[in-house]
């Protein structure tokens, strides 16, 4: 009678567990979930300012003060791409303007584009730098969160992306162009490939002239080269008669 009882209960068991093992969906990754969000450079815009202290009634930089000026430049990698401005003293206007222009002349030999300002600092003795930086921010990587094993669904690593936006970050001179790039104007290419077109054609000309300049006369401007030619082959055959 108890074999009887027992039998049953078994059986249930037993197809409670099939039930259970023939769960297909895999379990959730304990902090994970899919999609993974793209590795993306994060550009930050900030301002930094400084101020360059004047001995009173001095017109140039001290030593200390150029220092200062340089370690604040070279601590935040000021350079190609920021906006740099430069604010008046308060106080004499032939004052402010030469206090003005030794700032600006001290940029310009550390290499650091400026400009003037039309703002005036509240102090009399100090002229203040304005600093407009562009910083760039990498994704976290590596990232291997994602477990690797088991992924039918044949989505991407967790680490995915991260090489080419480190790599880019890590390339640009300019932080500010991951934004928005800038326009070449340095370089024609319409222009270059008509003067690559005519020199093809013929419409240009191929040789030198014995005068300065290019043949005007196209390919068949060579006169001038073996009138040069036979001019030096008879000083040559003057110096053999001898």
């Amino acid at each position: 009678m108890q074999n009887r009882t027992l039998t049953p209960r078994f059986l249930l068991v037993a197809g409670l567990m099939l039930i259970v093992g023939c769960d297909t969906t895999a379990p959730t990754p304990v902090g994970w979930s899919d999609p993974i969000p793209p590795k993306e450079n994060r550009v930050t815009f900030v301002t930094l300012d400084h101020d360059v202290l004047f001995a009173s009634g001095a017109k140039t930089m001290a030593a200390d003060q150029a220092a200062d000026l340089s370690k604040f430049l070279t601590s935040n990698t000021v350079g190609e791409g920021d906006t740099v401005t430069v604010d008046s003293s308060s106080g004499r206007a032939s004052l402010a303007a030469a206090r003005q222009a030794a700032v600006l002349a001290e940029l310009n030999r550390l290499h650091v584009h400026a400009v003037l300002a039309s703002g005036t600092t509240s102090s009399a003795d100090s002229v203040r730098i304005h600093v407009g930086h562009t910083i760039v921010t990498t994704p976290r990587c590596p990232d291997w969160s994602k477990p690797e094993a088991d992924n039918p669904a044949n989505s991407p690593s967790s680490n995915f992306g991260c090489a080419t936006e480190t790599s880019l970050a890590q390339m640009v001179a300019n932080p500010a162009d991951l934004v928005r790039g800038r326009s070449n104007d340095k370089a024609d290419g319409a222009v270059l490939a008509r003067g690559a077109e005519l020199y093809r054609s013929g419409g240009l000309a191929k040789t030198l002239s014995g005068n300065s300049g290019y043949s005007t006369s196209g390919l068949s401007g060579t006169s001038g080269s073996a009138s040069s030619g036979s001019g030096v082959g008879g000083s040559g055959g003057g110096g053999g008669s001898q």
